[in-house]
């Protein structure tokens, strides 16, 4: 590992950090990494799975200290809070609120995200790309904002030499829906055709072992969103430890950078090809 690397990301929603790169995060931390959260809301239109925690009126609240908790717990103190709302699932009425994330201007925020990433001058940004993993409206402009604010820094002093976007398997999300107390067995089929990237398009398999309890732990933070019992607490032993043992991304080629290196694996060493649940 080196500590010759910054890392921004750009998110959505308190706990995307954990469930997407608890094990990145963590392994930044240990490694050095300046890192920075960069996060669109404040998940105000979350689920409230412990209703003794939080209301309505004070979920977001509530979950800016989840999210400060569980980053405390990878290792990253450093947060920059968007504030815009929560804008709910596809479809929802919340998609409609004037102050939703999804309805704000793409180049008036990347333009705020565009100065961070010029304070922190990052060597790594990752974000979400396109398909926002299974579609989040909230997902699909962090993509477009973390994108565009790359590139509005570029054209202003500081070329972000390695972008990534977000990713997780679509195979392997399929594989894990036909297990037994699986985290996708309420998913709408027609959702679950469309959850993730083909595994032939993520560049990037890390293997994420030696931090994966930390992952949980850090998952266990946001109590509103997982409950008491925890992420995949009613997968067995053997699919948990699996399901945690890799994060997956895609190298995104720029204008000044167009053959990126990947650079994660400076950080994380590549998920054997044999390991269960890879594909």
């Amino acid at each position: 590992m080196t500590a010759d690397h910054r890392l921004v990301v750009i998110f959505a929603h308190p706990d995307d950090e954990s469930f997407g790169f608890g094990g990145v995060l963590s392994a930044a931390a240990d490694a050095g990494w300046e890192t920075t959260y960069v996060v669109g809301t404040r998940g105000e239109v979350g689920e409230i799975l412990v209703p003794e925690l939080a209301t309505r009126e004070t979920l977001g609240e509530v979950r800016e200290g989840e999210l400060r908790a569980a980053l405390d717990m990878l290792g990253v103190n450093d947060v920059c809070i968007l504030g815009y709302r929560d804008s709910g699932m596809n479809g929802t009425p919340e998609n409609d609120h004037p102050q939703a994330f999804v309805n704000q201007d793409v180049e008036e925020v990347a333009e705020i995200v565009a100065e961070i990433i010029l304070e922190k001058r990052p060597t790594v940004v990752i974000t979400y790309g396109p398909d926002g993993i299974y579609g989040h409206p909230d997902h699909i402009m962090a993509g477009k904002v973390g994108e565009a604010a790359v590139c509005k820094a570029g054209e202003r002093g500081w070329q972000t030499p390695n972008l990534y976007y977000s990713s997780a398997s679509r195979e392997r999300i399929r594989r894990m829906a036909n297990h037994p107390n699986n985290p996708f067995a309420k998913m709408a089929p027609e959702l679950l055709e469309t959850f993730g990237t083909p595994s032939a398009e993520i560049t990037t398999w890390m293997d994420i072992r030696a931090f994966s309890e930390r992952k949980l732990d850090a998952l266990r933070k946001h109590r509103t969103q997982v409950g008491d019992n925890g992420p995949f607490a009613h997968l067995s032993e053997e699919d948990r430890r699996l399901w945690m043992s890799l994060e997956t991304a895609r190298m995104v080629p720029l204008p000044w950078n167009p053959h990126p290196q990947d650079v994660l694996h400076d950080l994380l060493p590549e998920a054997p090809t044999d390991l269960p649940f890879r594909l």
